[in-house]
Formats: structure tokens, C-alpha cells, sequence
């Protein structure tokens, strides 16, 4: 993604936001200049009905091998590779104004991400049947939409233990489940802080965790007037852009009246006008710098369920083929193919999906690859034709 200087000036660092990333490049967001200072207003004392387990199986004993090649816990996802995709996403729901986004997003024909609380904002539990929750979770996976998680009840992880914390993960995958029969292996931490312990956990139970690089700040204007604040925020963005060179990976809470009855028709129609596309994270394949790039996610594997018990996550590792290259691309949540085991075949994206640009040197240089097997061919036939050659001459 390019900035244009005034972006650039408008921007902050997230770094301090993520705590420990080793090293990694953070990229900077576009918009968000008071992300941090907004999210530490909304933190507080979180009702004690918000800290009761949910009803359903245990989902903390589940085998969780470690698939792909998408990084699992550690600094975390900033970005979509794939130039001219733009990954909407929601935070916090789903939420009473969860169904209208849902309507809006299907006559676009688009498609999103939505980073799940268990339980927070007093609209009890997701997994209650007496909610409306449940059958939204339901239509958010009918319609291919990616189901993630944002943990239990939206706690900051840098406040809490390891015990508490490995809670608000394994609690939310519970509700998930209980509806869906699966639970997700991406995450948005709450508040976007997670540091050392937090990374470790997330990788220990085999999450990716995401975060973003495009913030219109819609949660901080929730007004007829103040919306267009957040649509200069989108406009100025869309200027300095080209669906050719750049990508965004882009956040919204669906909680908030008007980013779902307003700012979504107005990115939605300029994302389109403007040549991108709007996908899931997942389909969007992410990276963390521009050295570690990942090969398309084809979209049929949005529309091939794996049932709980048979997901890779939900197997022992002796079970997947050391050649498969199985992505969780959890669309909704942990869906999974395996692409073909002929190692010539590993750097092409499945199903013939057309060659991503980042990748076509790697076609072009195939037929330079050493072979072992036709060297070794080569050298028998020399050795077995060869004196004979030199006696005949």
C-alpha cells in the first residue's frame, strides 16, 4: 500500500498498540489517529455475568496442530497481499444492527469478516437461543461471510492472566461451536493490545491473529453529522490508491447505527467504483512483510464445510499428510483444503486461479529447479554411453 504524504501525516504507529513484535515491521494506519485513545475510554469494569462459561462442549482438549503457512500467534496480521482486495471487517458484534449490515453486504454481492464477542454490551450470551444471535451467526456462514473471534467479553488481555485470558479464547470458542459446530482459528484482540503472553497463548491454541491498516474511525462518529468525518477518512484513502499496486485491510464495528445504515453504502459503492473488491481476510491471503508472501486462497473453499470432529485442528497431527498444504482460511471459520502432493505443483494456487504476479518468477525458473531423479538418470546414461562414444570415434 502507497501513502500519500498528506495520509502519511495523518498517521500514527501502532507499535506501542501491539506490544512485543519482535522486530516485525508495523505498518501504519490510515486514519485512526485516535484509535488508542478511544479505546482506553472504553475500557472498564466488565459486568460479572460477562465472566460466566458459556453452555457447550469443551472445546479447550481439542488437538491443535499448526497448518499453512499463515503466521500463528506472535506479532500478528496487518495487511491483505493480494493488490486490489479491500477486507472489511467488524468488531464486536454481532449486535441488534447485525442483520441490516448483513442485507447490505448481500446486495453488493460483498463479502467481510466478522471478529465475534461471546458476550458483551448486555445482549447476553451468542449462544442463547432465546437471542437473535444464533440464527445471525447461522446466516453470516450460510452466506460466506468469515466467522472470527473476538474474544469472550472484549477484556484487554495485557490486564488480565494467562488462566483469564485463555478463558475469553476457549469461552467464545464454546458459544461459537455450539452453533456452528466449529469455532475459528483467526482473532482480533480487543483493543488491539497483546503482548508477549497474549502472543504465546494465541499461538499455543493456533490463532492468527489480525489486526488492520485502514481505520475510518467510524466507532467515534456515530451521528449524521459526524459521519462524514469518517467518509473523508475513506475518500482520502481511495484517492492516493490503485486497485493495481494496493490493498487494505480495513475495520468497522457493526455495533454502531450509523457505519452500518450510513458509511456502508458509502464504502461499498466507492470500493467498487474504485476497482477493488471486498473479501474475507482469509480469501484475501495476509502477510507480514514483503519478503513472506502467501499463495491465493481459491473462493471454493468458502463453500466446503469440514465438521468439527474432522477439521485438522480437531485431529491429531499424525493425521495430515507432511506434503498436504492444508490453509484454514476460516471462511466461515474452519474450512480447509489440501492442495496437490506433486511438489511441482506446490507454488501454484488450486483449482488454476490465475498466476498472482508476486509469484510468476517462481513458473518461470521452474524448469531451472535441480531434479535429483533426472540428474541421476543422466548419469547412468553417460556412464552406459559414453566409452562407447569415445571408442567409436
Amino acid at each position: 500500500m502507497r501513502l500519500s504524504p498528506v495520509l502519511l501525516a495523518a498517521l500514527f504507529g501502532s507499535a506501542a498498540a501491539h506490544g512485543d513484535h519482535g522486530g516485525q515491521h508495523i505498518p501504519k494506519l490510515v486514519g485512526g489517529r485516535r484509535f488508542m485513545e478511544h479505546m482506553r475510554k472504553r475500557q472498564g469494569a466488565m459486568p460479572q455475568e460477562n465472566n460466566k462459561k458459556p453452555v457447550g462442549e469443551d472445546t479447550f482438549p481439542v488437538a491443535r496442530p499448526k497448518v499453512g503457512s499463515v503466521l500463528y500467534g506472535g506479532a500478528g496480521i496487518y495487511e491483505c497481499v493480494k493488490n486490489g482486495d479491500i477486507a472489511l471487517t467488524f468488531d464486536d458484534g454481532p449486535y441488534i444492527y447485525t442483520e441490516a449490515l448483513l442485507d447490505k453486504l448481500k446486495s453488493y454481492g460483498a463479502k467481510a469478516t466478522f471478529f465475534i464477542t461471546g458476550n458483551n454490551l448486555g445482549k447476553g450470551q451468542i449462544n442463547d437461543p432465546s437471542t437473535i444471535y444464533p440464527a445471525i451467526l447461522r446466516r453470516m456462514h450460510a452466506e460466506g461471510h468469515q466467522i472470527a473471534s473476538h474474544t469472550w467479553s472484549h477484556q484487554n488481555a495485557s490486564q488480565l492472566t494467562n488462566t483469564q485470558f485463555t478463558n475469553q479464547m476457549v469461552w467464545n470458542e464454546i458459544a461459537i461451536n455450539s452453533v456452528l459446530g466449529f469455532f475459528p482459528t483467526y482473532m482480533r484482540p480487543p483493543y488491539s493490545i497483546c503482548e508477549r503472553n497474549c502472543q504465546n497463548i494465541l499461538a499455543t491454541l493456533g490463532y492468527h491473529a489480525i489486526y488492520f491498516d485502514l481505520d475510518t474511525a467510524g466507532y467515534l462518529n456515530d451521528s449524521p453529522r459526524q459521519i462524514q468525518t469518517s467518509k473523508n477518512i475513506w475518500d482520502q484513502a481511495m484517492r492516493t490508491s490503485d486497485p493495481d499496486r494496493d490493498s487494505f485491510l480495513q475495520i468497522e464495528h457493526d455495533i454502531h447505527d450509523q457505519v452500518v445504515h450510513n458509511l456502508t453504502d458509502y464504502i461499498l459503492t466507492s470500493l467498487f467504483s474504485n476497482g477493488f473488491q471486498a473479501v474475507t481476510v482469509a480469501g484475501s491471503v495476509v502477510r507480514i512483510n514483503p519478503n513472506n508472501c502467501f499463495p491465493n486462497v481459491s473462493n471454493h473453499a468458502f463453500n466446503n464445510p469440514v465438521p468439527y470432529n474432522k477439521h485438522p485442528r480437531n485431529r491429531g497431527a499424525h493425521d495430515l499428510h507432511s506434503n498436504d498444504r492444508t490453509v484454514s482460511n476460516d471462511g466461515p471459520a474452519t474450512y480447509h483444503f489440501k492442495q496437490p502432493r506433486n511438489p511441482k505443483h506446490h507454488l501454484r494456487p488450486p483449482n488454476g486461479d490465475p498466476w498472482p504476479k508476486h509469484r510468476r518468477h517462481l513458473r518461470k525458473r521452474d524448469h531451472l529447479r535441480w531434479h535429483p531423479i533426472r540428474e541421476l538418470l543422466l548419469c547412468i546414461w553417460l556412464l552406459r554411453n559414453g566409452f562407447r562414444l569415445l571408442l567409436a570415434e
